[in-house]
């Protein structure tokens, strides 16, 4: 005790730190720090531990004090807590009344959130991310949030940071990252992380490519109650990945999950119905299928739908109503909705023609990344001081290291948007991109070879190349790549190559892929022929805005696409391809 007065007596003078330091200090500091972070178990675990060091010290019985404080703030936080989470099933879309009231989810969340709960946070941020309702977009707000969240095992949280490194929306893109965020968010319970893990794994972005691991995880997330894992299950069953083909499995796959709330499913659902691949043809079935998809909310439901009424197929030919639907899409957030309802205003069909209208669907589609909408977009109605904007956001970013816009830049260049053509500072800009492992710059390197615009004729280079950004998943060069095989160039003809590497295209959402593979079908070449396979091809890449698709489906034609294209990376700016 003396010792402690005599401190005291002389500490404005002279500091004697060794001699009157509290014991309980350390644990106290970090008890106050996790207390404003918000991590509770850490501020209780270090203030029981500034008790135990020096219970009769004054920090001691701060933290005495703080601890009753705390565990007060726990139950206030478990409340939040709850709240939290019940509002997530109303987010997600399952509760009792299956509509998402997305401003009341919202205000549930920044109320949550300000009361100490992470997972009301992770809504928030969530919302911030994606800019739903009044929040807007808020990435900078966002992804700090959701690490935060997400270090405190918050396995919803992970999910989503998982999905920003995926779309690279605030972060760098990093496959591999949100792989491991994925397996995260599965192994702390979140079903859809275990359904993002299996995409994962089936593709092999960003984990070893294992088709049977895939189907576990899927299987484990459909048997678990989560829909969306049954969808992706019988997707595996529909298209064989991994599994031997079974349409009727698919079937009852996509039939649990469209009556257990899945929109997607009862869009593919609907497919299957109108191919006639796992039950007998209904194109009224499918119809009815699609419109619960679109009614459910998912847009591209609605897009389907309105091919239907554009084309008269299953219902009769209604172009009003067609574009009220590609509206409906487009206003959801459905890109190919709003490139086809771009087409709508530019030929006056359901709505009255509007040429500014539909340059600016066009745009906002090829925005959003919709490949369809810069090819209308740039062919159809680009006017020069569009182009020449293009040109020099794309040039800006090719500066500034952007592989992708390199590519974008390259292709301005190649085709004279916006600068005067020159094949040769084209060429030289793909291998640029290329260099800098962006794979469409290796596809639309492989053109110039084959073409032998910029660079001296080789096609044995070009299938090299086409290769190289295969084998990266880049479904462009897989479909350039079945082209030299169907036709013999720079690689020895060999057409049931083509149709691997066509449907390894068409399955990446290629959908020149898609009509390639329908045609092969449709003549037998590379593979026996089948005509209903051919046309669910057609139809695969109708529903997608292709029009050549259509054409083949409504008037029998085997129209395909013939020649390898050069594309533009959908990052920043235009995404388009011309033969």
């Amino acid at each position: 005790m003396l010792r402690c007065f005599v401190c005291s007596m002389v500490i404005g003078v002279l500091v004697l730190a060794s001699a009157c330091t509290d014991k309980a200090r350390p644990d106290y500091d970090r008890c106050v720090q996790a207390d404003r972070a918000g991590d509770i178990p850490g501020a209780l675990a270090a203030c029981a531990n500034a008790v135990k060091a020096d219970p009769k010290s004054k920090l001691g019985k701060a933290a005495t004090a703080k601890l009753a404080n705390i565990e007060q703030k726990k139950g206030a936080v478990a409340v939040a807590e709850e709240r939290a989470r019940a509002a997530f099933v109303l987010w997600d879309g399952r509760g009792s009344s299956d509509k998402k009231d997305k401003a009341g989810v919202q205000k549930v969340f920044i109320e949550t959130c300000g009361q100490g709960s992470q997972l009301g946070c992770t809504g928030l941020a969530i919302a911030w991310f994606d800019g739903l309702g009044d929040t807007g977009n808020d990435f900078k707000k966002a992804i700090p949030m959701l690490q935060t969240a997400c270090n405190a095992k918050v396995a919803r949280a992970c999910l989503a940071l998982g999905i920003a490194y995926q779309s690279g929306k605030g972060v760098p893109t990093d496959e591999k990252k949100a792989a491991d965020l994925s397996t995260t968010a599965c192994d702390g319970g979140d079903l859809l992380g275990c359904v993002n893990l299996g995409k994962a794994v089936l593709t092999g972005k960003g984990a070893t490519k294992d088709a049977s691991r895939a189907l576990a995880l899927y299987t484990k997330a459909c048997d678990s109650g989560n829909m969306l894992g049954c969808n992706e299950l019988g997707g595996m069953y529909a298209d064989s990945e991994g599994v031997t083909k079974d349409a009727s499995r698919a079937l009852a796959l996509y039939t649990k999950a469209c009556d257990g709330g899945e929109m997607l499913a009862c869009k593919n659902l609907g497919w299957l119905y109108e191919s006639g691949k796992a039950a007998a043809k209904g194109e009224a079935r499918a119809v009815a299928l699609y419109k619960q998809a679109c009614d459910g909310g998912d847009m591209g439901g609605c897009t389907i739908l309105g091919v239907r009424y554009d084309y008269g197929r299953g219902v009769a030919k209604d172009w009003k109503h067609a574009a009220t639907l590609y509206k409906q899409a487009c206003d959801g957030g459905d890109m190919n909705g709003c490139s086809a309802l771009g087409g709508m205003y530019a030929n006056g069909k359901g709505v009255i023609k509007d040429r500014a209208r539909s340059l600016a669907l066009f745009k906002q589609a090829c925005v959003g990344g919709w490949t369809g909408g810069c090819d209308s977009f740039v062919w159809g109605a680009v006017s020069k001081k569009e182009a020449s904007r293009a040109f020099g956001l794309f040039k800006q970013a090719c500066d500034g290291g952007n592989m992708g816009d390199c590519s974008n830049l390259g292709r301005t260049y190649q085709v004279g948007i916006g600068v005067a053509k020159d094949h040769a500072r084209a060429a030289a800009l793909y291998k640029q991109a290329c260099d800098g492992h962006n794979m469409i710059g290796c596809s639309n390197l492989g053109v110039m070879y084959a073409s032998g615009k910029g660079v001296a004729k080789d096609e044995a280079q070009a299938v090299a190349l086409y290769k190289q950004a295969c084998s990266a998943s880049e479904m462009h060069g897989c479909f350039d790549l079945g082209v030299m095989y169907a036709s013999g160039k720079g690689v020895a003809k060999d057409e049931a190559q083509a149709v691997v590497f066509y449907k390894q295209a068409c399955d990446a959402g290629d959908f020149a892929g898609c009509i390639s593979l329908g045609v092969m079908y449709t003549q037998g070449r590379g593979r026996p022929k089948d005509k209903a396979g051919a046309v669910a091809l057609y139809n695969q890449a109708c529903d997608a805005g292709d029009l050549v698709g259509c054409m083949n489906l409504s008037g029998g034609l085997t129209a395909f696409y013939n020649v390898a294209t050069t594309w533009s990376h959908t990052g920043t700016g235009l995404a388009i391809w011309t033969p």
